[in-house]
């Protein structure tokens, strides 16, 4: 998710407190919108002073007390505690903790229209969550949080009035000023997502333009690396001295159920857990590193097959004490190892080396050599 708000706020990668941006950003909105529903006790409460004593309101000091002061901070105070259990729950998947601020936005935007729903500038304040849900760049999303939005509305309007049965009952005809906010609301709504839907579209536009203009360069932009390009052209250079020099061996390696750790922790932090990978691999003395696809990475090494095994086992290692593994969650590595004996072409070579990574991803985190793939099968 390309989005420049999260770029803007400070981290530190280093701490013990290791946040992602985006959490960053969502406890910012979490203690925003805590503050919000504090200053709305403390002003509502505030204005009931003077009431009690002047008696101008229709609903009585009491009904003002309960409608304006009591209710909205009962509201507050489950919805804002939801959002909180949901934001700090262990182990709660990406998509889960995603809905938090959402939760706690609704909460303070249903609390100021439930019992000021006679300003109707009040009815904007639910444009707001939608807004917020853009920059996550799902349009999944945003089509759950307008669909809300919409029935939120509806129920504060309706509860409004059934907060005070006195008003309700005197205002049972139909209000044609109140339908025709209503309509406009909810055409406001529609555009506003069709408007945010094509912001999505064009951000994962110019994402994938990015990555077509990388691909005409030889480094990855998100681990440093080289990319596929730059392997093209070490396999040439290793063609070009076959004569004098074969002990070349090719390392593939990928991070154990990056899928599932994308889809639980979200784009933006598997991506870290890709750069810390890139970032160890950087370290390594004596090989070539190389990001091949996705979480798919490829060392070229100048020594035979079975002395690149403690060069794998120091990358898991390395690997293991990274931040994001030690902060978030470990996920193991698996590595295909295949020598080169000079005649191979580099494509033969490639398929080589990614079948011993696919049997070694059969048991997780495990180092296999080309030549030992019949032997596992046996013994198998």
């Amino acid at each position: 998710m390309q989005v420049y708000l999260f770029k803007s706020l400070k981290i530190d990668r280093n701490s013990g407190n290791y946040l992602s941006i985006i959490h960053q950003f969502e406890l910012m909105m979490l203690n925003a919108t805590v503050i919000g529903a504090m200053i709305q006790f403390l002003l509502e409460l505030a204005m009931w002073l003077p009431i009690r004593s002047s008696g101008i309101t229709m609903v009585g000091p009491r009904g003002y007390l309960f409608k304006f002061v009591l209710l909205p901070s009962m509201i507050n105070f489950i919805g804002l505690s939801l959002a909180f259990f949901v934001f700090h729950r262990r182990y709660a998947r990406r998509n889960q903790v995603t809905y938090a601020p959402i939760i706690s936005m609704f909460t303070l935007v249903f609390n100021i229209y439930l019992v000021h729903s006679d300003f109707n500038i009040t009815i904007m304040f639910f444009t707001l969550p939608l807004l917020v849900t853009t920059l996550y760049g799902s349009r999944h999303l945003l089509r759950i949080v307008c669909v809300l939005t919409l029935l939120l509305q509806e129920a504060g309007y309706y509860l409004s009035s059934l907060v005070s049965m006195e008003d309700f009952l005197n205002n049972r005809g139909f209000d044609t000023m109140a339908f025709l906010n209503n309509v406009l609301f909810i055409l406001s709504i529609l555009v506003e997502l069709a408007l945010c839907n094509r912001l999505v579209m064009l951000e994962k536009l110019k994402k994938e333009m990015f990555i077509v203009s990388q691909n005409a360069t030889q480094t990855d932009m998100l681990t440093g690396l080289k990319n596929r390009k730059g392997l093209r052209v070490v396999f040439d250079q290793i063609l070009a001295g076959a004569d004098a020099d074969r002990n070349f061996s090719l390392i593939f390696l990928d991070i154990d159920h990056f899928k599932q750790l994308n889809d639980e922790l979200g784009h933006q932090l598997g991506d870290e857990y890709l750069k810390a990978l890139g970032s160890v691999l950087t370290e390594i003395k004596g090989v070539e590193a190389f990001r091949y696809g996705g979480d798919e990475f490829c060392l070229v090494a100048h020594r035979d097959p079975e002395s690149c095994i403690p060069i794998c086992e120091m990358i898991q290692s390395s690997y293991r004490n990274m931040p994001v593994c030690a902060h978030h969650r470990f996920s193991s590595l698996s590595f295909g190892i295949e020598g080169w004996d000079g005649v191979m072409t580099p494509s033969e070579w490639l398929q080589h080396a990614d079948a011993a990574l696919y049997e070694a991803k059969k048991n997780r985190g495990s180092i296999v050599k080309y030549d030992e793939i019949g032997k596992i099968s046996m013994d198998a």
